[in-house]
């Protein structure tokens, strides 16, 4: 694999920003016409539904020849090489996603084998495909 391949998040993201959008409006015109303490704590998780879909639906990964790098919208890049990792998982039901658990890389280029670190992707278009890579590519 000389060059990356790129996974995009799920649709289901899309969904559930557009549906929290609405449940946004209806409590946001509630509120308008007559404030509650319970509107407003729904109106409020709403909202922080939305927000947390759409940097969902805005995250990728990139997979090229020796790594693993996820490009999340306000978050540093997080890069996995291939070599670090110790275990690669698929969780959840309703929104399953990878989780793939290795040694973080010390400044001089080593591991640290005495640390474990986990990263959690988000749902992704071609998920089984990307699950079935990283298994193939662990350490033996």
């Amino acid at each position: 694999m000389s060059n990356s391949k790129r996974y995009s998040s799920d649709l289901r993201y899309k969904f559930i920003a557009l549906l929290c959008l609405f449940f946004v409006l209806g409590f946001a015109w509630n509120l308008t016409r007559a404030f509650s303490l319970e509107t407003l704590f729904f109106f409020v998780l709403s909202l922080a539904v939305v927000v947390w879909s759409v940097l969902a639906m805005l995250s990728y990964v990139e997979v090229s020849a020796d790594n693993l790098v996820l490009f999340a919208p306000l978050q540093t890049n997080r890069a996995v090489r291939f070599r670090q990792l110790i275990s690669v998982s698929e969780n959840g039901r309703f929104n399953p996603v990878i989780t793939l658990i290795y040694h973080p890389a010390r400044a001089d280029g080593l591991l640290d084998l005495d640390n474990t670190h986990s990263l959690i992707l988000p749902a992704l278009s071609e998920q089984q495909e990307l699950l079935e890579l990283l298994e193939a590519r662990l350490p033996t």
